[in-house]
């Protein structure tokens, strides 16, 4: 019955009665905007905007406040509006403009059309588009489409378009493009390019332009350059176009908006990017985004090691704290692959939380680098097989809180697990575990992807198994600021195991998927 009344309320194309509820905006309200109309009442309203589109209110509304969160009409009537009092017009005269003109003809009876099959009965394809789309399908008119123009203008300009100021580096004159490694297809390492793009600029209050000095290569990275793990269209909608991997960074403030958190140019900082944009020499960062890790860069470390930090220090803290639970000391800890990127900092960060016990799992000739980064007991996979560490180790018997696997040997869990942790201890993975033998689990097919969720769905309901979401769960609130402080104090100390330049970016790729990284590989964009 609802639906009924709404069909017999709504106003058909054609209907003479309907253009007299579309009014101007007055010629005066917004110089070259002159043929806007607004659109008939309608009852929805927007998230976040109380105004109502219909009875009482034009295009231009005259609040002034900032950005709706509804769609183009209400951006449209802001924009309109806040150019108008950026430009000096009294807040008054621009809520006079909310006054209702003259009534049009009956040309603009398809702007009442809001149902799109009613506009598709009609021959207007157009109308079934959002608001703006069914006032400039109903205009026609090229002041309508000026005045589009001129709204989207106001709101780039209210965002805080800047340009870089000098900085202390001694960069006097801003510069227009910069330096990126560009992904054109999905594959081998072969695929990135160096490619030079327009210079980024900033488009929100918390944004900061960065020069880059440094950044890193994660194995998530040439796994996303490959297309493992989702659908490639997946991955290309994450990225963006152009395709620009990279998540650390570590560099030197250019430019900053008006609510950067106290950032300021000059200012040397650190951080990752929620998915990726950082192979590159500038890039923007949103400080207050709640994915995107930024932070100023501790005196103690070098862009190098700051940039090689971010990512992979924040998947073992959400190993070790955010899913592992390690909040008190006395605990006892074991780390699989505790000398690779992820696993060599989860070490030294459990010691720095106060962990009783730290035992770790890498080949035996990593054996001296992980005892040097806090492990206090080694098992050389390639002298002590899985299976037989209970009989190395008898004592050890339920004994655990936390097994991190930074590896994603899915045995760890299976044979292990059940062996070594406490009734309330946990398994957290920072990797998908083996599909099957010989495979890893972000290679995996429709089939294999369905089993794979299916069977770490059944662990996850039991209660001890953790996967951390490394793209999108990373505790960027709590962690930066942690790592950060370990950095200064010297508790936390990153091995870089080899550096690249930017250009050789390729060869970073290959010596990363070889998956025998002591430590982290950094990349430099000088």
């Amino acid at each position: 019955m609802r639906a009924g009344r709404d069909r017999r309320r709504r106003p058909r194309v054609g209907v003479a009665a309907a253009p007299q509820r579309a009014q101007l905006v007055h010629p005066a309200a917004v110089p070259g905007a002159a043929g806007l109309v607004r659109l008939p009442a309608q009852r929805r309203r927007y998230r976040g905007h109380a105004d109502r589109i219909g009875h009482q209110h034009v295009l231009v509304p005259g609040t002034g406040h900032g950005r709706p969160r509804g769609g183009g009409v209400p951006r449209l009537r802001a924009g309109l509006a806040d150019g108008r009092l950026d430009a000096g017009e009294d807040r008054a005269d621009v809520a006079r403009a909310r006054q209702p003109g003259r009534v049009l003809p009956g040309v603009l009876a398809p702007l009442a059309a809001v149902g799109r099959r009613a506009a598709q009965r009609d021959g207007h394809r157009e109308a079934g588009l959002g608001g703006v789309g069914r006032l400039r399908h109903g205009l026609g008119d090229d002041r309508a489409r000026a005045g589009w123009a001129a709204a989207r203008r106001h709101r780039r300009d209210r965002c805080h378009t800047v340009s870089p100021k000098p900085s202390a580096s001694g960069e006097d004159s801003p510069m227009t493009t910069r330096r990126a490694m560009v992904l054109d297809d999905f594959g081998g390492p072969e695929k990135l390019r160096l490619a030079e793009l327009p210079m980024p600029a900033l488009r929100h209050p918390d944004e900061v332009l960065v020069r880059v000095h440094a950044t890193s290569v994660n194995p998530i990275e040439w796994k996303m350059r490959s297309g493992l793990g989702v659908p490639k269209p997946v991955w290309r909608r994450l990225i963006g176009t152009p395709m620009i991997l990279g998540q650390d960074f570590a560099g030197e403030v250019l430019a900053a908006g008006d609510d950067a958190g106290g950032l300021a140019p000059g200012d040397a900082v650190m951080g990752a990017l929620p998915v990726a944009g950082a192979y590159t020499t500038h890039l923007t960062a949103r400080v207050k985004h709640r994915r995107t890790a930024i932070i100023r860069k501790p005196d103690a470390v070098s862009h190098t090691e700051a940039a090689v930090t971010p990512f992979a220090g924040l998947v073992a803290y959400a190993g070790l704290v955010t899913y592992g639970g390690l909040t008190s000391p006395g605990a006892r800890v074991l780390v699989v692959g505790a000398s690779g990127g992820v696993g060599h900092l989860a070490a030294q960060m459990a010691k720095a939380l106060g962990a009783d016990l730290v035992a770790g799992v890498c080949s035996s000739r990593n054996e001296a680098f992980a005892r040097g980064c806090g492990v206090d007991e080694v098992l050389p996979y390639d002298r002590i097989p899985l299976r037989d560490i209970p009989s190395h180790q008898p004592d050890w018997a339920h004994s655990f809180d936390l097994i991190l696997d930074c590896v994603g040997d899915d045995g760890y869990f299976t044979v292990l697990a059940p062996w070594l942790l406490k009734p309330a201890g946990r398994f957290v993975t920072a990797a998908l575990p083996s599909s099957r033998p010989g495979r890893p689990g972000e290679d995996v097919g429709l089939v294999d992807g369905a089993g794979l969720f299916a069977r770490m769905l059944r662990r996850r309901v039991t209660g001890r198994y953790r996967l951390i979401p490394g793209l999108f769960g990373l505790p960027v609130t709590d962690g930066m600021p942690a790592i950060a402080r370990w950095l200064g104090d010297g508790s936390l100390r990153p091995l870089i195991a080899s550096t690249y330049p930017l250009t050789d970016l390729p060869a970073a790729h290959r010596e990363s998927e070889k998956g025998r990284t002591v430590g982290k590989i950094a990349v430099t964009t000088a």
